[in-house]
This record gives C-alpha cells, sequence and structure tokens, in this order.
C-alpha cells in the first residue's frame, strides 16, 4: 500500500515537470532564483544568434548603399551623355547657319544662345535660344555643375544681368576648350565632359 502511494506520487511529480517544468522546479528546489534564472535564459538570444542578426543587417546595408550607387553612377552618365549629344549638335548647326553659338553654364540648367548684332549694329549680344532642339536644358535639382576653360575654373553666376556663354563655338565649329563636371551635390564629380579646340566631344567617368 505504501508502495503504491509512493509509485502515483512519483508519478504525480513526473508529470508536473512535463506540464510545468518552471513551476515544478521552483517548487522542487524551494529556491526562487532557479525559476528565475531558467525563466529568463529560455527568452535570451545566444552570442552566435546576435552575431547572425548583425551579419544580416551588415549585408542588408550594403547591398542597399551599392544600389544606390549604381543607380547615382547612371543616372550622371546619362546626364553626361545628353549634354554631350547637345553640344555636338550644336556644333553642327553652327557651321550650316553660320553664326556663333554658346552654351551657359548655370546652377541647373544649360542655356544655348547665339551672338547677334544689337539693334542699333553698333555691337553683338547674345540672345538665349528657345527652340525645340536647342534652347533651355534643365538638370536635377541633386545635380551639381562645375566648368573649366582652357586652365582655368569658370565661376557660375546665376545673377548675371546678361547671358555670358562659357563655351563659345565658331562658325567653323571650333570651340573654347572647356570641361563640364557632374556630380550629386556634396560629392565628388563622377563624370567629366571634355570639349577640343576642334570641336570634339567626348565624355568619361572620373575615379571617385
Amino acid at each position: 500500500m505504501l508502495f503504491n502511494c509512493f509509485n502515483r506520487e512519483c508519478e504525480r511529480t513526473r508529470l508536473r515537470y512535463r506540464l510545468f517544468p518552471y513551476i515544478a522546479r521552483k517548487s522542487t528546489a524551494g529556491n526562487a532564483n532557479v525559476y528565475v534564472h531558467v525563466h529568463e535564459k529560455s527568452k535570451g538570444f545566444t552570442l552566435i544568434e546576435i552575431l547572425v542578426v548583425m551579419l544580416i543587417i551588415s549585408i542588408v546595408t550594403t547591398v542597399a548603399l551599392l544600389s544606390i550607387r549604381r543607380n547615382e553612377t547612371k543616372e550622371m552618365e546619362t546626364l553626361a551623355k545628353n549634354i554631350s549629344q547637345m553640344v555636338t549638335f550644336a556644333e553642327e548647326q553652327a557651321m550650316l547657319q553660320s553664326r556663333v553659338l554658346g552654351v551657359a553654364i548655370q546652377s541647373q540648367q544649360l542655356q544655348f544662345a547665339s551672338l547677334e548684332n544689337s539693334k542699333d549694329n553698333k555691337k553683338t549680344i547674345w540672345h538665349a535660344l528657345n527652340d525645340h532642339s536647342l534652347g533651355t536644358y534643365k538638370v536635377p535639382n541633386n545635380v551639381q555643375m562645375t566648368i573649366s576653360s582652357g586652365n582655368s575654373k569658370t565661376d557660375i553666376d546665376n545673377d548675371a544681368k546678361e547671358l555670358k556663354p562659357q563655351i563659345i563655338i565658331s562658325t567653323n565649329g571650333d570651340i573654347i576648350p572647356f570641361t563640364i563636371y557632374l556630380g550629386i551635390k556634396g560629392k565628388k564629380p563622377q563624370y567629366a565632359i571634355t570639349g577640343d579646340a576642334d570641336g570634339y566631344i567626348s565624355t568619361k567617368h572620373v575615379a571617385s
């Protein structure tokens, strides 16, 4: 009889361990710290788990930064090609129409112009072109343009009262040598558009 009671008590204890392991350990050990320690350990993270999460975050961040940089480079490449093609087209028009053309570089746009006689024919002045092919070409607000003409950097004056092109194209297609640098504002230039004296225009990626 006593042996049967002992067996039943053991079965109850084993059942309590299976169903309520934390409560059972607390009541068996008689020490609250044992229960708290086991409970906290079950909800914590191991060092390996933390390192794996940090590694995943690092990989995702790196991929995102590379994607952003690739998009910026592609944007600059497309913009450089467009400007190069427009300046080349202006050279062709200068020869076909036998007139001097110019390109004024401003902070967020390029303004094509032609050199015309004033109304009293006493001087020549620049007139902005507004036709579909050659006129005002705007660049995105996040793009910064700088230009050097010859061996010196040319300042971009947006407040000038008169239109003063930094690039001048003669009637035979020759130009004043120049380099236009394109880049995201606050960063180093990514692309350069170079014009030689004979009118050859080229674009290249600038190593950052």
